[in-house]
């Protein structure tokens, strides 16, 4: 890449790249080219044609963590809603989440008298660059559909598919290039930055798609705005970082001090509650949404709103 010492290389997978990639319909090739590789190794049937491409870029909210790409495709006789979600940090709640954003795809996509039968195929795509939801399984794409409980695990619906693909179970050992979701497994995980260059030229000329989303990054990534972009980004990272550091040691410091006054194991107790009323008080201060505050404190959403009345 030209000029690439001076310049920050940015993930294929971080949200200010995936934005601009998937930014308008010139890359629905590389869209179609992703889902069917995943679809795939599903056994599912793949998508013949992409109708709609919107990227939303989220980083500039007050979750600087957050990131997401929603595809609306069309494949053969009936209309499929994809949403693709890219996500670097760990959700403890992932199948809960895709749950309540399949059913608001559905509810959105619902018109007046409409059948249930009508009703678009929802498939929800998680790449997954950290956390691990299934580590009992060792394959790194776990797809998700509604079943029977009892007897064989029949198919109940065949409406909405989750596939979680758990980034960090991806190495060596599953690498094959003539496994489509295999190659854009190999290229998202570090763009260009695999040492074997040669390997990398010739896993991107076997697909199309992942060449156009290969030569996309390569552009975006010489882009100044992007590069501008990222380095907001990292700046908002960074303070967010600095802020939940001083809320937990503010948290940590009262609750020790308040159980050394007390002297006893209520009193540690107590401590340890105003504590975190205090992270809490803290956090809200600083406009972080309640998601967040639970994720960095262990607290229920209710526990949290008594600690802020």
């Amino acid at each position: 890449m030209d000029n690439e010492s001076s310049q920050h290389i940015i993930p294929p997978l971080h949200n200010v790249m995936i934005s601009k990639i998937f930014e308008n319909m010139e890359a629905a090739e590389a869209a179609k080219s992703l889902i069917n590789a995943v679809f795939s190794d599903a056994g599912r049937e793949l998508v013949e044609e992409i109708t709609s491409l919107r990227c939303e870029d989220t980083y500039m909210g007050r979750n600087v963590k957050g990131r997401s790409c929603r595809l609306d495709v069309i494949a053969k006789t009936r209309i499929q809603i994809i949403n693709v979600e890219v996500l670097r940090y760990n959700e403890k709640h992932m199948i809960d989440r895709s749950l309540f954003y399949g059913g608001a795809i559905v509810h959105d996509s619902l018109r007046q008298s409409q059948h249930f039968s009508e009703l678009p195929v929802v498939s929800l795509i998680n790449l997954l660059e950290k956390q691990i939801l299934r580590p009992s399984h060792p394959d790194y794409h776990q797809p998700i559909l509604l079943t029977y409980a009892k007897g064989e695990h029949e198919a109940a619906s065949s409406k909405l598919f989750i596939h979680n693909l758990e980034m960090a179970k991806f190495d060596e050992n599953f690498f094959d290039k003539g496994h489509a979701l295999s190659r854009w497994m190999y290229f998202l995980k570090a763009g260009y930055n695999f040492p074997e260059a040669a390997l990398t030229r010739e896993v991107l000329r076997m697909d199309a798609g992942l060449l156009q989303f290969a030569e996309k990054y390569n552009v975006s990534m010489q882009d100044p705005s992007v590069q501008m972009r990222y380095t907001q980004f990292h700046l908002a990272e960074m303070d967010y970082n600095t802020d939940m550091y001083e809320s937990r040691e503010k948290g940590r410091a009262e609750g020790r001090m308040e159980g050394r006054a007390e002297g006893r194991t209520e009193g540690r107790a107590e401590g340890r509650t105003e504590g975190l009323t205090s992270v809490v008080l803290n956090m809200l201060q600083r406009n972080r949404p309640i998601a967040e505050i639970a994720e960095y404190t262990g607290l229920s959403l209710d526990e949290i709103k008594k600690r802020a009345r």
